[in-house]
């Protein structure tokens, strides 16, 4: 039994096949006759395809970007009180003043140092140390106060030094100190990065400790 010779491609046909140009070859042949102006508007067809793709992955960016949402941060105004770095929000002050003239009053709470005449209004200066149950380490220091105002309420909170104003972003917020507890933990929303304690101005002014008789000087 013998196979026809047509069932296979003579060695003729697989020679004339290896000498045919590829798509490769016969673009780079049409690119080598290519006019000098065919050159030209070809290389702006592909600037402008690559200014295309260009805007395409900017635009994915922008959108990707607006759909994420903007990250919380919160004003504070830092202040140093028996070497602790605290803070409270911006949008809890109502001013921060300096004392000049702080009169005592008798049988008052041991944290009420005193009250100031501001403007016409008595307010009250609390020393947030003690009415903390925070330990001491100084004197007090009557230098400056951070007011704090409700509808109902106007304390004043001593401060040795009132630092600057600076913001940050809520997220950098960890837990309070393993120091704090009690009361004083339940009045600070958390502690920054360079331990600054973030009060809540809010929650102490709502504090019945605040208004109750407590142990005197």
């Amino acid at each position: 039994m013998t196979f026809s010779d047509k069932n296979y491609p003579s060695d003729k046909g697989q020679q004339s096949n290896q000498n045919a140009p590829s798509m490769v070859q016969s673009e780079e042949l049409d690119q080598d006759n290519e006019t000098e102006e065919e050159k030209k508007v070809r290389a702006e067809k592909l600037q402008a395809r690559r200014r295309e793709v260009l805007k395409s992955r900017a635009l994915l960016a922008a959108r990707k970007k607006g759909n994420k949402e903007p990250e919380k941060v919160v004003e504070v105004v830092k202040f140093l009180l028996d070497d602790q770095m605290y803070a409270l929000e911006v949008n809890e002050l109502r001013e921060v003043c300096t004392l000049s003239k702080v009169t005592a009053i008798p049988c008052s709470p041991s944290f009420v140092i005193g009250v100031i005449n501001l403007r016409g209004q008595i307010i009250p200066i609390i020393d947030l140390r003690t009415f903390l149950d925070l330990p001491t380490r100084k004197s007090i220091v009557f230098n400056k106060a951070l007011i704090l105002e409700t509808e109902d309420e106007c304390v004043g909170f001593l401060a040795d030094e009132v630092v600057r104003a600076e913001k940050f972003p809520l997220s950098s917020l960890q837990g309070t100190l393993a120091t704090m507890t009690g009361l004083n933990a339940e009045c600070m929303k958390g502690v920054t990065r360079d331990k600054t304690v973030l009060l809540d101005g809010a929650k102490i002014l709502a504090n019945p400790k605040l208004y109750t008789n407590g142990p005197t000087h």
